[in-house]
């Protein structure tokens, strides 16, 4: 391997899997295959957890009803029937008061 060239075997395509595959990790010299990984390529990668996201029920509940109103919006979208998703080229749209669904 020429010097300076980490990831030279790593194939192309897979450089973001090798990657935040380090990021996890933390160095570069631990490669090995840990309990409830998935493999990308050549490479091992966990899978991805974020400790922002819940599912407790009261928490998502509590979101929910306290969103803004710009955010609400979106939660409150509908899809829309085959007739009107070829019309309008959109799946589902945000409802408002008085709109029928």
């Amino acid at each position: 391997m020429p010097e300076g060239a980490l990831f030279s075997f790593v194939p192309i395509g897979m450089e973001h899997c090798f990657l935040s595959a380090l990021a996890r990790q933390g160095s570069l010299t631990s490669g090995l295959a840990r309990p409830g990984s998935e493999t990308c390529g050549r490479q091992t990668v966990t899978m991805k957890f974020n400790p922002f996201v819940t599912s407790d029920r009261s928490k998502n509940r509590k979101r929910h009803f306290n969103a803004p109103s710009h955010v609400r919006r979106k939660i409150m979208s509908s899809p829309l029937s085959k007739e009107l998703r070829q019309k309008y080229n959109v799946r589902s749209m945000p409802i408002r008061k008085d709109d029928e669904v």
